[in-house]
């Protein structure tokens, strides 16, 4: 009895088959096991971006984030609360062990990579992804670094893995509910982490949308899906009332800081800025061609030469969307103190090296099958064949 398998359209693989899938998958789930396995991770990768401190130079920003840890009184820093109380943790914590703010910072940091090497796993374990994720310089980051850009690319990072879940199950609206409200959860964190993450908002409201293969028009799945609408602006409402709240209370009995956000940040178009710097002017444009050298060397090159290959997939239109974000925000952005500055603009590095990754793994294993297809459909291979018959 002959058995006929139902078939798939290509460019729509089901999730178990997915042309995103160039490695096994790190075993992401609430298992025993998938939480051993990334506990082992975590900590493995900490210890080793923690030897590594010798190599990230201190951040710009050091020597005044180790006021706000070091003083007694709360302090809600605007726009980094979640890493700032971190630091301020791990320094009382460790005080004892003759710990000062900087080694807060640096231990903080090394802990964000260990859940970044998590999350990069739990996206793909080929050994090319890996290495377009690895060999730049923004994972300086991770090594001890001594500011507070490491929480906030890490749950980036995470962000990125957990869209990856509520794409693969667009067409089932409550396992889309429960991992867009994950992805979203993340989004969140690294927000309060750091408020650079909220210039990657336009992705998170592209994760909300649905292209109905019906009518090739997209539709707000939050008018159509109560969960789905509950998940994504859940987390934003608590978070849009935390950042209003919580300055308020810490007012009255500690110290608000880092409120310096306005449209000085931006460089402008034509008058000089406090650096001397205009949006064309040869000094910004060098320095952008300077972080994408060396935060991301292998990403936009990449992406540039193989972004054709991503087909349409979903998931690899909407890291284009991410990585189109962390480059607006970069480009617009003042780099007022230059290149002390390169740990603010390594942020780009992240959402155009994980489609970079997966764009060359993709190519790395077709050019692999098909060299394996060709061997087999060889003369040699068939007259070894007919000798082994």
């Amino acid at each position: 009895m002959v058995t006929i398998q139902p078939s798939h359209d290509p460019q729509h693989p089901p999730p178990s088959q997915s042309i995103w899938r160039p490695g096994a998958d790190f075993p992401f789930s609430f298992g025993w096991r998938g939480a051993a396995a990334a506990l082992l991770v975590f900590a493995g990768s900490a210890f080793a971006f923690w030897t590594l401190r010798p190599l990230s130079p201190a951040g710009g920003d050091a020597g005044e984030i180790s006021i706000w840890i070091a003083t007694r009184k709360p302090v809600y820093h605007y726009r980094a609360p979640l890493t700032v109380c971190a630091h301020r943790l791990a320094y009382r914590a460790l005080r004892g062990a003759a710990w000062g703010p900087r080694d807060a910072m640096a231990l903080n940091s090394a802990l964000a990579g260990g859940l970044f090497m998590v999350a990069l796993l739990a996206i793909s374990r080929h050994p090319l992804f890996l290495l377009v994720n690895l060999a730049c310089g923004a994972v300086l980051l991770f090594a001890g670094h001594e500011e507070n850009y490491g929480w906030v690319n890490a749950l980036l990072v995470v962000f990125l893995a957990l869209a990856r879940r509520a794409w693969d199950r667009r067409d089932d609206p409550a396992a889309f509910a429960r991992w867009g409200g994950a992805a979203t959860v993340a989004f969140v964190l690294a927000c309060a982490a750091h408020m650079l993450a909220v210039f990657y908002l336009p992705a998170l409201a592209a994760l909300a949308l649905r292209l109905r293969r019906e009518t090739r028009r997209w539709r707000i799945q939050w008018f159509e899906n109560a969960p789905v609408a509950a998940a994504f602006l859940l987390p934003l409402i608590g978070f849009l009332i935390f950042i209003t709240v919580a300055p308020l209370a810490i007012t009255a009995i500690g110290r608000v800081t880092g409120l310096d956000n306005n449209a000085s940040r931006f460089v402008p178009l034509v008058s000089a800025s406090a650096g001397g710097l205009t949006m064309f002017s040869l000094a910004h444009l060098k320095f952008l061609a300077w972080i994408h050298l060396t935060s991301a060397p292998l990403g936009l090159p990449l992406v540039l030469l193989l972004g054709w290959r991503q087909g349409r997939d979903p998931y690899a239109q909407w890291l284009v969307i991410c990585a189109l974000c962390g480059l607006g925000w970069t480009s617009l952005y003042n780099p007022d103190l230059r290149w002390r500055d390169w740990d603010l603009f390594a942020n780009v590095a992240f959402p155009l090296n994980v489609l970079a990754g997966l764009l060359l793994a993709r190519a790395a294993n077709k050019w692999r099958s098909r060299r394996r297809q060709s061997e087999l459909d060889s003369p040699r291979s068939e007259s070894q064949a007919l000798r082994h018959a």
